[in-house]
């Protein structure tokens, strides 16, 4: 079984590591974090997810990331 990484005061993208929340199931670990967003939202993450990247914030940063592509708008050819 490979060794257990405490993610504990780590960041990831927006996301501070509070605490573990679970142990693992088929050795995977949540954890609580905080996001550094204007709500501080807390949310649990897989470990996995922080690690690799596909989860930065708790949704923040997909919404104004939309918000960005919806206001430059996009010039059609008539």
């Amino acid at each position: 079984m490979a060794k257990h990484e405490n993610l504990t005061e780590r960041t990831f993208g927006r996301l501070t590591v509070l605490k573990e929340v679970s142990h693992p199931k088929a050795g995977v670990y949540i954890w609580e974090c905080e996001c550094s967003c204007e709500n501080h939202t807390h949310i649990n993450v897989n470990g996995n997810s922080l690690r690799s990247g596909n989860t930065k914030s708790c949704g923040c940063l997909h919404t104004e990331q939309l918000q960005q592509r919806n206001m430059q708008g996009r010039k059609y050819d008539k």
